[in-house]
């Protein structure tokens, strides 16, 4: 399951991120509080969104992030022709 490989690394560069942005005198609890992160995910990498996000829930568990929702969006694979230059969306099974 490489899903949970992407959510600790995923949750490492959010807490990173917010880490390098966060407003030391800022009066909301919690700062530095993750709400949501979004991403996206291509085809080819073959991942299960409830996968990911299960295994999200329980990498963010005891940080920052605890309780963050994520947001997942699937883009679309698009490859082109060599020979005519059409673009088409290949499929798994055309590997």
């Amino acid at each position: 399951m490489h899903e949970m490989a992407i959510a600790t690394e995923l949750l490492a560069q959010t807490l990173s991120a917010v880490e390098a942005h966060a407003d030391r005198a800022s009066p909301r609890p919690g700062n530095g509080y993750i709400e949501e992160v979004e991403v996206e995910v291509g085809l080819m990498r073959l991942v299960v969104p409830e996968a990911l996000e299960l295994a999200w829930q329980v990498a963010c568990e005891g940080t920052a992030a605890e309780g963050a929702r994520l947001s997942i969006t699937e883009t679309p694979l698009e490859a082109r022709c060599r020979s005519c230059g059409r673009t088409f969306e290949p499929t798994i099974d055309d590997y």
